[in-house]
């Protein structure tokens, strides 16, 4: 399947609207999305195969990292979607203003992920079982849920350096000094 998408990807994209000024972009895209696709199914596919057998400590970091995945999202959604606005303002150099979202940003993931951790702490089965319901594997994961999420607090900041050192153009931003610059 691969080698015949690779084979056809210029026809492909111009029967899907790409022209000859765009071409170029869209033929490196396929071939990303081409050569990343079969990674991405393997894993896809790996996954249901380690829950479904009888080493819970192994499927248990599946089921951990699954959970770990979802609840992070939210934070995600907050980071990127706080993007284009920062940006708006970063461009007509309303610096408060790009300081009062990023702390405004910052105190709202914090605020989240913290109680994704209390989440976590008071009910792992909930969360656990949402993935799996052998009861080995839910016990192993409940066992260490606490451990794990415990820095769940620190994703937040994480993810929010990211955004910034990639809008200023710079790779070496620290996340925290946005929050307390002054101009």
């Amino acid at each position: 399947m691969f080698l015949l998408c690779y084979l056809f990807r210029r026809p492909v994209l111009y029967l899907f609207g790409a022209g000859d000024a765009s071409y170029l972009y869209a033929d490196a895209y396929l071939k990303i999305y081409l050569w990343g696709t079969p990674f991405t199914m393997l894993a896809t596919g790996l996954n249901g195969f380690i829950n479904a057998q009888g080493f819970p400590r192994m499927g248990m970091m599946t089921v951990i990292n699954s959970t770990r995945e979802i609840l992070a999202l939210p934070v995600s959604g907050i980071s990127s979607g706080a993007q284009p606005v920062l940006g708006y303002n970063y461009g007509a150099k309303a610096y408060a203003r790009v300081r009062q979202g990023i702390r405004f940003t910052a105190v709202l993931g914090i605020l989240y992920t913290l109680l994704a951790w209390l989440l976590v702490i008071l009910s792992p089965h909930l969360l656990l079982s949402v993935f799996t319901e052998d009861t080995a594997m839910i016990e192993a994961g409940m066992a260490r849920c606490g451990c794990i999420f415990s820095a769940s607090s620190l994703w937040h900041f994480s993810l929010r350096g990211s955004p910034h050192s990639r809008h200023w153009g710079t790779r070496a931003t620290l996340f925290f000094s946005p929050c307390f610059a002054r101009r």
